[in-house]
Order: C-alpha cells, then structure tokens, then sequence
C-alpha cells in the first residue's frame, strides 16, 4: 500500500464519529490475516452476559475478528459500545478492566494475549481506540488479579490524526502482518514525546531570539526586566507553559464559554480562534490579547465570569501562574512579539510551523498516564520530559536533573506508601497484606464494591483485598490522610504527581470497607452531605485537592522546574473537575511548591519532620512572612523565592 493510500484510511477512520464499517476496514488493512470471526449466538456480549461490575459502564461488545501472530500471540479485535457519552473519558478503569475479564479467560477459559479496541458511545462524537494487553506471570492461566495494561488513541470529529498517522502509517504499508511487538511500539508514547521536544525546542529558541531583539531595541523593556531580573529564556519558558495549559484548559471545554452556557461547553479551537480574531482586526496577537488573556482574564474574579473584551466566559483560576505582581508590568509595557511566531499557515502551507501550528497537530489530554493506562497524546508529564530535556547536559548535572521513567516513579511511590504505612499502622497489618492493598488494590476495587453494595460475600463474590486492611480500614484512611510528603529536589514533579495518583487510588480501594460512621465524618468534611449522590468524579477531586493543599511539598533551586511542577499539580486537580459553575479558584501552591536551596537548613537532621511542617506553617502564617519570616525559616539569605521578589 501507498503512504498516501495509508494516510487516508487512517484519516477517514479517526478523524471522524466511530465507523464500524470503517473502523473494520482499518483493521483488515492493518493486519492482514485477520479472521472475521464474530461472537456466535446473538452475536454480541451485552445484558446479562456483562459482569455485574461493569453493567453501568458497558452496554454491549462486539467481535471483529481473532488474529494470531508470528509468535503465536492471540489478539481479538473487539468493539464496545458504552453506556453514557462521558464514559469515553471518565470510566478508563472500568473498561480496561472489563477487557482484562474478557481476555484472562471469561470465555470458556480461553485466554487471549491482547485486544485491539473501539470504545464508543452512540451520542459522543469521540471514540478511543486502543490496544490492551494482559501483563501474564511466566506461567499463563487464569489469575483474578493479573493485570492488563491498555495505550489509546483518543480520536473522532474533535481529535487530530496527526500522531495516529505518524504512529500506525508504516504497519499499513506493509505487506506483512504486524507482530504483538510492531503494535505495542505503534501504541508507545516515546516516539510522540521525543518528535513534540524537537519541536517544542525549535518554538522556544526562535521565541527567544524574538524576545532578545525587542529588549534590546526597547529601553523601557529592557529596564522592566532588568529590575524585575527577568531573562528572555525563563520568558520564553514560561510563555510556552502558559499556552500548554490553555490548550490543556480549551480540551476540558473552559474556555470561549458563551454567556449563558456551563463550562465544558466552550470552544475547543479558542486559541486558534483568537489568533484568528487578532489576524483579523490587524492587532498583536500576544501584547493586544494574550496579556489581557493571561493577566486579566485569568486572574480576576468577574460576576459570571464574562469577559467582555472576548465576549465569552473565562474561568478565574488564581494559582500564580497567571499572576503578573511578581513577572513584570504588563500594562506599562508594548511587548509586541511578531504574530508569525505564533502562526505562518498560508493557503499553500497545510499545517504551518508557529506555536499554534504545532500544538494544533496534536491531541492534548489532562489525564497524566498511569502505568497500565497510557494515551497516545501530549499530557502534563511531558512537560516534565521536555524541561529536562532542554536543560544542557552540564547544567542538568549540576542541578541534579535527569527524567525518571513512570514506572520506576509508580515502583518508588508505591514502595513509599508500603513502607509508610508499616510504619504507621505499629505492626497490626501485616505488610504483605499492605502490599496487596497498594500494588493490586485497583485490580480489586470493582469486585470489592459489588460486594459491599450487597452488604456480605457471596459464593460467588468474595473480596479480594485481604482482611485485615478490611478491619482496618478507617484506621488506614486517617493515616493516609495525615501523611505530610516532602521532595527537597522536585523538579517538574514526577514523585509528588505520582504519589497524588497512588494516594488517590488508595483512598478509593479503602472506602468500600470504611465504616458508616467514619465515612459520614469525611463527607462532610469534603463539604457533602452524608446521604447526597456523590459521583466518582468530585469525590476524585476533593481528594485531590485535600492531598494538593495539606500533604504535598516541595523546593527547587530550579525556578522554571517549579514552575511546570505547579502546573501539573494543578492539571491533575483540572481534569477531575466537573460540572461545577464557577469553577473553583485553583490552589494556590506558592507557599507549597517553592524556589529555594534544600540542602541549606537550620533544622537539626533528626529533628521530627512533624515538627518541621508545624513551624514552618506557623511561619508562613505570620504577619510579617513575605519581609522577612521566610528568609529567616530556611536560613539562607542568597535564597531568592519567586513570591518574595516583588
């Protein structure tokens, strides 16, 4: 097949509502050998033919076919229809879990190596497609507890094909079918993460050099960032994460709300929109709409929001990364950075090589990836990849800065909370038990709410988390909920991000098992009334939020290191907001995650590390904190933190 035959069936595929026609058509070009073998009888799982843990979730799946590999692995190529048009971005769990059922031997204890995916929803105009594959022990058989891990491409009328195309191309033309191997590797984030750095790389020099040329051609520039100590690279930086975010912020539907219309429901093409706009009325993209964006827009409060410079409704987040106080002077200063940085597309150029151009290539996601659940797309943790990527190779070891793959964080995290927990619980689990709860836990936790739903075990259903995390529950929750988390080299924040999801997973394993009493306590103080309909969602986020604002720290020599680990805090918080209007003001994170020098203290080494947290919270409540408390706290006066320097 040709390259350009391949790039059209990818895109008549993906760039559209779920096909099944089509979607058939794609699979028999990119396997090759496939054997269309549908379900017998009735032809589809569905009713009562679905687990009871997952009814809600899914409402019917569908066989394509079977294809075996070269190496003779298994593959099915299944399509499952969902019950709600949300489920596509909310219920990733519970449909990965439902196809490892499916796989680990449901059907007549036939089991399957992997599945290739549609999951799709008749109201939602996104689909997923993925790949899930069963993570075996050396010896296959069926084990309730194995895991399978699942890589998707999120795609449909509001997705790009841009990665699915760079990704799957070469699988399609191809005369030979693919191996097991060929489609993990078309499914892997690597290869989307190194081609997104290049060119995240190449937009930051060239917003560099632009920036260097009008400081030095403006002396009221100059003189602002002189006394503001602010250079053209930490800018350009810092401009670049801002625009990452709103390309976040307009995913989720929160920005270019009309006046009437909840968020959720905005314009997920607002950046480009606006750009266009300014194109339009002759203006300067950046210092005529950006600024007022940033330093207006975002960072003040307004009655519903409105924003009547745009005429739409834009959310105020607070947060800091949208505060000009400490930055520079926006409204006294002209900074008119040329509009072909941000966009150079001509009628003969389809794609353009400017900011907007490339982040528009590429579907952004606010979910950061987990260790058996990855999406094929630009998350928050690549920007932590591409911080520590630009940092040259001296200077990086000189700061200590070097990417920690996912899994060997998810490994430590989880070997943290293990030994934490020992600690805490004075031997009255034992810690295997507690290794079941944190490494399997989320393995177990729909089989273990169906059985407290029901109120007792069953011959069938029986928990699976061992009994004594069960009888200990509440304990566990409390001890969970008062762990104070401390990274003195956080860099763009991958152990505290990834001890948020670990926390949160552990919270959510334990609450079928918490007693009514202690259950009713944290409602409320969660701000939810005991017997009110709590959905997963905001339970999820206050969470989240209870772990951002009272267990996470961390410091920083790296002030752009700081920087993006806020904004991945802050994201992780985003994506399980919803249907809330307003939207809640973001946390503010200066006094939590800060730019200092950790190795420098004047606390004893032994000294109780509660003790630490207590005084240092009294310090940052005291009157006098931003003249001189804080300084005196760390014990070094060449410290410059980025809310003290105003």
């Amino acid at each position: 097949m040709k390259a350009y035959e391949a790039k059209n069936i990818i895109k008549e595929t993906f760039e559209s509502g779920f096909n099944k026609e089509k979607f058939a058509f794609f699979i028999k070009n990119l396997l090759k050998n496939l054997e269309e073998k549908p379900f017998g009888k009735g032809g589809a799982y569905s009713g009562v033919l679905i687990p009871r843990a997952f009814q809600d979730v899914i409402r019917k799946m569908e066989r394509i076919g079977k294809f075996e590999d070269e190496q003779g692995n298994i593959i099915d190529v299944l399509v499952v229809e969902l019950h709600r048009e949300h489920s596509i971005e909310y219920a990733r769990t519970s449909q990965r879990n439902f196809i490892r059922w499916y796989l680990n031997g449901s059907r007549g204890d036939e089991f399957k190596d992997a599945a290739l995916v549609a999951f799709h929803t008749q109201k939602s105009p996104d689909w997923r497609f993925s790949l899930i594959k069963m993570q075996y022990s050396l010896k296959k058989g069926k084990d309730e507890l194995t895991p399978a891990k699942r890589s998707s491409f999120l795609v449909g009328e509001k997705g790009k094909s841009h990665t699915a195309q760079q990704q799957l191309i070469n699988l399609l033309k191809n005369d030979y079918p693919p191996c097991l191997s060929d489609l993990e590797e078309a499914f892997s984030i690597e290869a989307v993460s190194g081609e997104f750095y290049e060119k995240y790389k190449s937009q930051l020099f060239n917003l560099k050099e632009a920036l260097d040329k009008i400081v030095e051609n403006d002396e009221i520039i100059k003189t602002e960032f002189e006394n503001k100590n602010i250079d053209t690279l930490n800018f350009a930086k810092k401009l670049l994460g801002q625009i990452v975010f709103l390309y976040f912020l307009q995913k989720k539907g929160w920005l270019g709300i009309k006046k009437e219309t909840s968020f959720g429901n905005g314009d997920r093409n607002f950046m480009r929109n606006l750009f266009e706009q300014a194109k339009a009325e002759g203006k300067n993209f950046f210092n005529d709409y950006l600024e007022f964006l940033f330093y207006d827009a975002l960072s003040k409060k307004r009655t519903n929001d409105y924003y009547e410079k745009f005429g739409c409704r834009i959310p105020f987040l607070n947060g800091g990364l949208f505060d000009p106080i400490n930055f520079y002077d926006w409204e006294k200063t002209d900074i008119i950075i040329p509009n072909e940085l941000f966009s150079n597309k001509n009628e003969d150029d389809e794609e353009g090589s400017g900011i907007l151009d490339i982040f528009d290539l590429y579907n952004f996601t606010v979910k950061e990836d987990e260790p058996l659940e990855t999406e094929v797309a630009i998350d928050p943790e690549m920007l932590g990849k591409v911080f520590e990527n630009m940092l040259e190779i001296k200077e990086r070891k000189s700061k200590g800065a070097f990417y920690t793959p996912r899994e060997i964080v998810h490994y430590m995290c989880q070997e943290s909370l293990i030994h934490f927990l020992d600690t805490a619980l004075e031997g009255n689990v034992k810690k295997a038990d507690i290794e079941i709860y944190i490494r399997q836990g989320h393995i177990a936790l729909e089989n273990d709410q169906r059985v407290a739903d029901k109120g007792k075990e069953t011959k069938d259903y029986k928990y699976q988390i061992p009994r004594s995390i069960r009888q200990n529950a509440d304990r566990i929750d409390q001890k969970l909920s008062e762990i104070k988390i401390l990274d003195p080299a956080i860099g763009s924040g991958a152990f505290p991000v990834g001890l948020l999801h670990e926390l949160v997973t552990a919270f959510l394993v334990i609450k079928p098992h918490l007693s009514m009493s202690y259950l009713s306590r944290k409602l409320d103080g969660f701000g939810f009334r005991f017997h009110e309909s709590v959905s997963k969602n905001r339970y999820v986020y206050r969470l989240k939020r209870h772990i951002i604002q009272e267990s996470i720290y961390g410091v920083d020599i790296d002030a752009s290191a700081i920087d993006i680990a806020r904004l991945r805090l802050w994201l992780s918080l985003v994506v399980d907001e919803d249907n809330l209007d307003p939207i809640e003001t973001l946390p503010n994170l200066d006094y939590k995650i800060v730019c200092g020098n950790s190795l420098i203290s004047r606390y004893p080494l032994d000294m109780p590390i509660d003790n630490v947290f207590k005084e240092f919270n009294k310090k940052i409540k005291s009157k006098d904190f931003k003249n001189k408390a804080i300084k005196d706290l760390i014990g070094n006066k060449k410290i410059e933190l980025d809310f003290y320097n105003q």
